[in-house]
């Protein structure tokens, strides 16, 4: 027999996890479910340390990771460099499998900054136009997506924090 107090503990423990969940799905509206799929990829699994180290950073799952560029390749910018530079998949996933270099640092900036517990470091919003949507990440990428047969495609990351 359970006491009167253990049933509203329990009610109220579903009735919050309830809320939490329809609060995490708030942030992710099916129209960018997708996008937000692919961060959750880069994402760590803890919080981030107090310090970016790239070294840190995840070892991703890389065919899956991917699967998310563009085949026509993948421009990163930066606020110096505006125009940027295109990268090929291949140019990509080979900074990942060796983890050093700009593309490598830029992938696990991102993901420090995703697996931040500080809002100012993590906060995501996503604009959708047509077939395109732009992640921003805080004050410090924009990450732009265009759908291609249905699936969107990683086609830029921008490093948009001028460091002020």
């Amino acid at each position: 027999m359970r006491s009167a107090l253990f049933d509203r503990k329990g009610y109220a423990f579903v009735c919050a996890a309830g809320l939490s969940a329809l609060a995490s799905t708030a942030a992710e509206p099916p129209e960018v479910r997708a996008e937000q799929a692919f961060l959750d990829l880069l994402k760590a699994s803890g919080p981030s340390p107090r310090k970016f180290e790239p070294q840190n950073a995840p070892h991703w799952d890389l065919p899956k990771v991917s699967s998310w560029f563009a085949a026509g390749g993948v421009t990163i910018s930066e606020p110096s460099h505006p125009k940027g530079t295109k990268y090929s998949v291949q140019q990509i996933n080979t900074a990942l499998v060796v983890r050093k270099g700009d593309l490598f640092h830029t992938f696990a900036h991102i993901s420090f900054l995703l697996s931040h517990t500080r809002k100012q470091y993590s906060e995501l919003k996503f604009k959708k136009n047509g077939s395109t949507t732009v992640v921003s990440i805080a004050s410090f990428y924009e990450i732009t997506f265009v759908n291609d047969s249905g699936s969107p495609k990683l086609t830029q990351i921008k490093d948009i924090n001028t460091g002020d």
